[in-house]
């Protein structure tokens, strides 16, 4: 008698565990299969399989038909993880064969859903002071994408008196687009251009799809006035009583640039009714002027007639202010010396050719007292072969006149010289004239009738 064993059924699970790795939460994996073998001799009957965690599954095998000895079944596995950590668990075969239930080991971790993070560097910009209407160079500020997932920008717009600017083609990092990657890195580049003066406060605002939204960058700047040239100058000029005929002491005008810009002068010269009583030097110095610059000019005052003398400096450049700063009054008071004061109308006559025995034509000489006090005649001399006649009298009053004749009436030939001599009361007596001529041969008496243009000695 021969004794068998019962045909027995077995379970073999191909592979006996799973590991899923990673997997975003809420997520889920694709299938993994599993293949369940009848490795017995019997026909295996499964009459269940559970699972139980993040995980899950799907089989035919779970039936009233028998798997027969060397059949297979497949078992689908999929993981969904819950939680954020390290997760396990297992997949369960009940069935008729011995050690039933028959588990499958199942792992795998949950992760976070990946986000973009965002990093700025920097968070603000200074830009150095700016004439308005003008722009600055560019200032970049980086983002970088410091998270798993596209970093995308909704908006990013630039606050008034500043703008954004493209970056040429080799910038690297380039010009932050509409979306970065994960690791990536790009730029915003920004100039100021201020519209107005005073500080400028505004930002770049960064609208995306990472935490804190929107994001901010501050900007700063200062906007300054264009530069211009402003001419101030030190005030009228006021030379008060001056001697007639005689030279003031100079007086100094300084021109000063107040603005910010050269001030150029194209003119400088002397106007008004009385400007040539007036005397300006000093106007190449003062052909430019750096801002908190001076330059001096000198005016002197020299009146020729009594009264007020009036005149201006008048200044063309090219100052902000030139409409109500472009000429500096002058003014002065011509009047009588204290004292007696001979003018004389000239120092020097020459008679030229006259015959001999004969006499010329008078010469004037005018006399003017232009001192303050009566200018009295002690004698009025003429010498040599010269003859003076005049209505002077004994004294002149202030600014009065009076003429003297002089006639030339050689007593030879050839050259003739003589002096007319005012002894007065001034303080230059006593004053002198020379006299000069020739005397020329007088012709036979037939012939006196005739007179020369010129010598025949």
């Amino acid at each position: 008698l021969t004794v068998t064993a019962a045909p027995t059924p077995a379970v073999t699970l191909t592979p006996p565990s799973i590991n899923f790795g990673s997997r975003t939460i809420n997520t889920t994996s694709p299938a993994t299969t599993v293949v369940l073998t009848n490795s017995g001799t019997g026909s295996l009957l499964v009459s269940g399989i559970t699972g139980n965690g993040n995980f899950g599954f799907s089989s035919t095998c779970v039936s009233t038909t028998l798997i027969p000895a060397g059949g297979v079944c497949p078992i689908n596995i999929t993981f969904t993880p819950l939680t954020v950590s390290a997760i396990t668990g297992s997949i369960t075969v009940t069935s008729n064969a011995p050690g039933s239930p028959h588990s499958i080991l199942l792992s795998g971790t949950g992760t976070s859903v990946p986000v973009p993070g965002i990093d700025i560097t920097p968070t603000s910009l200074t830009f150095a002071a700016r004439t308005i209407n003008t722009t600055s160079a560019a200032q970049n500020v980086t983002i970088t994408n410091t998270g798993f997932a596209n970093l995308n920008f909704d908006s990013i717009t630039v606050g008034a008196s500043f703008s954004r600017v493209v970056l040429g083609a080799n910038a690297s990092p380039g010009d932050c687009g509409s979306s970065l990657a994960p690791g990536s890195s790009c730029q915003i580049a920004v100039v100021f251009g201020p519209l107005g003066t005073g500080a400028v406060n505004a930002q770049i605002l960064i609208t995306d799809n990472a935490a804190g939204s929107p994001h901010t960058v501050a900007l700063r700047g200062t906007g300054t006035p264009v530069p211009v040239a402003v001419i101030a100058t030190s005030g009228a000029l006021a030379f008060g009583d001056q001697i007639i005929n005689t030279t003031s002491a100079p007086k100094l005008l300084t021109l000063s640039n107040t603005g910010t810009a050269t001030l150029t002068t194209s003119a400088i010269t002397l106007t008004g009714a009385n400007a040539d009583k007036f005397t300006l030097t000093g106007q190449s110095g003062c052909a430019s002027i750096a801002s908190a610059g001076s330059c001096t000019l000198s005016v002197s005052y020299a009146p020729t007639a009594t009264g007020a003398s009036t005149a201006q400096v008048s200044i063309t450049s090219n100052a902000q202010n030139v409409a109500t700063v472009n000429a500096v009054p002058l003014s002065g008071n011509g009047i009588l010396g204290p004292r007696s004061v001979a003018t004389l109308t000239a120092t020097t006559i020459g008679f030229g050719d006259a015959i001999f025995g004969g006499a010329t034509a008078n010469q004037i000489v005018r006399i003017t007292n232009t001192g303050g006090q009566a200018l009295t005649f002690a004698s009025i001399v003429a010498g040599g072969d010269f003859v003076q006649t005049n209505d002077c009298g004994t004294s002149l009053a202030p600014l009065a006149a009076c003429t003297i004749n002089v006639l030339f009436t050689p007593l030879g030939q050839g050259a003739r010289f003589g002096e007319l001599v005012l002894t007065t009361n001034a303080a230059t007596s006593p004053d002198k004239i020379q006299l000069s001529g020739t005397g020329c041969r007088w012709f036979s008496q037939a012939q006196s009738k005739f007179f020369l243009t010129s010598c025949g000695n």
